[in-house]
């Protein structure tokens, strides 16, 4: 959460989505769901020449967004399938892309939590925005659900 010392103008904000807007995406369909990832991360890999250790890169993966399938859903936690490979979606997010935000529906549903390695792929974690204790703690920043 930022709070700013005054108020932005010209812009819209993102629609938080409903209490339990993801129960409704439960397997199988969540495999089927492709959620739109936003973020600023960096792609970390050994160069191809020089030195040998791991390091941010900006080639060959410059992207500040993606789409990843979901793959699983608890009571707290949206884990989404970055394989770049999977015929649906185009990866995961990256080191740095942490709270970052997840779309789905033009809703905002959850926010970047983890990702399991450092080439922006494999399964990453999103904190859901779509459950009491979350939509309690935003509402005393007077942010709501979209109606």
């Amino acid at each position: 959460m930022v709070v700013l010392d005054e108020p932005v103008t010209g812009i819209a904000p993102a629609r938080l989505a409903p209490l339990g807007y993801l129960e409704q995406f439960a397997p199988p369909t969540l495999h089927k769901t492709d959620f739109t990832l936003v973020g600023y991360g960096t792609h970390v890999a050994k160069p191809e020449d020089g030195p040998q250790r791991p390091e941010p890169m900006s080639r060959p993966l410059i992207r500040r967004v993606t789409t990843s399938p979901g793959q699983k859903l608890t009571d707290q936690i949206l884990q989404l399938n970055g394989n770049p490979n999977d015929q649906h979606g185009g990866g995961g997010t990256c080191f740095g892309d942490s709270g970052g935000p997840a779309f789905l529906n033009d809703y905002l549903v959850a926010d970047t939590s983890y990702t399991r390695n450092q080439f922006c792929r494999y399964l990453g974690g999103y904190q859901r925005l779509d459950i009491p204790v979350v939509q309690d703690w935003l509402a005393e920043f007077g942010i709501h659900p979209a109606a």
